[in-house]
């Protein structure tokens, strides 16, 4: 059985990390002017939300769901 992760409030995987110091969230910081643009114009493009491995690494597990024999395709 597939385990429902509605349940769970950690994560659930070493895909990411949570920030451990200052330094660390600031880098996700949004400027002035990208917040003001956002109240603008309603949307906010070309912000990097995840590195090139971490896109790789869903790629290969989307890949998986692909595969007719996966686990709960039903």
């Amino acid at each position: 059985m597939v385990a429902d992760l509605a349940a769970r409030h950690e994560l659930v995987s070493d895909l990411f990390t949570w920030p451990r110091s200052r330094a660390e969230w600031d880098q996700y910081r949004l400027s002035d002017e990208q917040v003001a643009f956002y109240h603008e114009q309603g949307y906010l493009a070309g912000v990097k939300l995840l590195d090139d491995w971490q896109v790789e690494r869903l790629r290969g597990e989307l890949q998986g769901l692909f595969d007719p024999n996966h686990a709960g395709r039903e």
